[in-house]
């Protein structure tokens, strides 16, 4: 498992931390 920083949830970032998230991986995501 990995561990992966996501900066900024527009719609791109919301989408690859769901997809990140599927495939097992820790996501921490930092937004305004």
């Amino acid at each position: 498992m990995q561990s992966i920083l996501l900066i900024g949830l527009g719609r791109f970032g919301r989408y690859t931390a769901k997809k990140l998230n599927e495939l097992n991986q820790e996501v921490m995501a930092i937004d305004k």
